[in-house]
């Protein structure tokens, strides 16, 4: 957490926005530094290993992770 340290009520809010805008910035920089080495990533791959991460993984044609229906949810307790 930070402080604006603002003036007043206007002050803040052009403070903030002026804040948002330069998160907004450093999550988009990250988002295509991500991608960027996505995409290398996949380029050093066989099509065997895409499709064997592809099936372990369990990607829908959404392109959003689905968990397998045989994985537990929750892990029973070790036993002693």
């Amino acid at each position: 957490m930070f402080s604006l340290k603002a003036k007043d009520y206007a002050d803040s809010l052009r403070l903030v926005r002026l804040a948002a805008a330069e998160v907004d910035g450093r999550f988009a920089a990250h988002r295509r530094m991500i991608a960027l080495e996505r995409a290398s990533l996949v380029d050093e791959l066989t099509p065997d290993e895409i499709e064997a991460a592809r099936a372990s993984r369990w990607i829908t044609t959404s392109g959003r992770t689905a968990l397998p229906m045989t994985m537990p949810l929750i892990m029973p307790a070790p036993r002693p």
